[in-house]
């Protein structure tokens, strides 16, 4: 039995796939494998590339309205291409494409009972995954098989685009196309209509509890999460314990921060040229005043140069609450005694209504030397400030009410 046809409005873009992947495996490898396969997708099929491919090039994060554009290709495009990697399974977005397609598969079969179903999930190993599990609904896709080059599984089709020998490379991509258009050619997939949100879209990747009955209303509930700004060349993936710790910071305050909202705030954005400091510092300066904890994770060396010191030098001029300041300090590898001085004044310059005298003020840590102190020390300096923040927002509550209820007269004060 056939998929039943859908209508759609004349001037509806048809993916023939859509693209998904973590923003944080953004890169030229990454670029150049989108515009191969789509260029190899168009060769075979035929025509311009307007129709054949859609990739988000828009930083997604978590809380923020999808471009109706991105909900649209996800409940049209006819296959899923999505790129596997321990930063895909983590990403609320991911989990939530995925999703879309999965629920659009499952209706395809409930109509066709009795045909087989083609591969419209496609996945690409993007960078192996070494010891994260993959998530339930993964579990049941076959990443690899014997079309593929040997090195494929084992390196990741990210390492394959680097290397000068793009053999295997391309045999990757020319296998991907063939099964994408192969995919495609026959019934469509049903167009998902259940959602208008994003936000109503489960994530795959979470198990869903069993629903249950809302909670009652006690008034407006402000976000207690953390933004997190990595102020460093590498940002997330910045590995200031390595040698001989490789693990990149990123990774390590996610880890720390699972009992807390976590958002990354980035400063450079690569497919959004236009990102400027003042923006970012006014995101920021807007969290802070809603009772958020703005976290920033410092360079030292990067700190004195642009536009890192831009950055924290508008950062401490409009958001001189609600924030704590972490610096990474491994002393084997800032070894040098005059570069230490050196950078250590920088701080103090650029912190200076943190960091003076002997002791800087407690939501300044200016020198965590290892990746266990950095374990020890940040979930408590979050907490406590979370703690400082909530008997501040208590103490302005109890000033306020004080201020709307009504005077109450001694007799005294009576007319005679």
């Amino acid at each position: 039995m056939a998929s039943p046809p859908q209508s759609a409005p004349a001037d509806r873009k048809l993916f023939r796939f859509f693209f998904s992947y973590s923003w944080k495996n953004r890169g030229e490898p990454l670029k150049r494998f989108f515009k191969d396969l789509t260029e190899q997708v168009r060769k075979l099929v035929g025509g311009t590339a307007d129709y054949v491919a859609f990739r988000d090039r828009i930083t997604m994060e978590s809380g923020t309205d999808w471009p109706a554009g991105i909900l649209d290709a996800m409940a049209t495009s006819q296959v899923l291409v999505y790129l596997l990697s321990s930063d895909y399974i983590q990403s609320e977005f991911c989990g939530k494409e995925l999703q879309a397609f999965l629920e659009r598969v499952a209706e395809f079969k409930t109509l066709n009972k009795d045909a087989p179903t083609p591969l419209f999930i496609q996945p690409v190993i993007w960078v192996p995954l070494i010891t994260a599990d993959l998530p339930q609904p993964l579990g049941r896709i076959q990443p690899e098989d014997d079309a593929f080059p040997a090195d494929y599984a084992k390196r990741g089709l990210e390492s394959l685009a680097k290397r000068r020998d793009k053999t295997a490379y391309n045999s990757v991509v020319e296998t991907l196309a063939y099964r994408i258009v192969t995919a495609a050619a026959g019934d469509r997939l049903p167009i998902l209509t259940k959602y208008t949100s994003h936000e109503q879209i489960p994530n795959a990747f979470v198990a869903q509890e069993p629903a249950r009955p809302p909670e009652p209303e006690i008034g407006p509930q402000r976000e207690t999460g953390v933004r997190c700004v990595y102020v460093a060349p590498k940002g997330w993936h910045w590995q200031p314990y390595h040698p001989p710790e490789q693990m990149k910071i990123g990774s390590l305050v996610q880890q720390l921060l699972t009992n807390l909202h976590y958002r990354e705030v980035v400063l450079e954005d690569e497919d959004d040229p236009g990102l400027t400091m003042d923006a970012v510092v006014a995101k920021l300066e807007a969290a802070a005043k809603n009772d958020q904890i703005v976290l920033l994770i410092v360079d030292a060396r990067a700190a004195g140069v642009y536009p890192y010191q831009e950055f924290l030098q508008k950062f401490n001029e409009k958001v001189p609450i609600n924030n704590a300041v972490v610096i990474p300090w491994k002393d084997g590898v800032i070894d040098d005694a005059e570069l230490r001085m050196k950078l250590e004044q920088n701080l103090r310059y650029l912190f200076k209504s943190k960091y003076f005298g002997l002791q800087p003020l407690p939501f300044f840590k200016p020198r965590i030397t290892s990746v266990d102190e950095f374990r020890n020390v940040v979930p408590g300096l979050l907490e406590t400030m979370r703690v400082t923040i909530d008997t501040s927002r208590a103490a302005q509550k109890i000033i306020e009410s004080s201020r709307t209820a009504p005077q109450v007269r001694s007799s005294r004060d009576q007319p005679a």
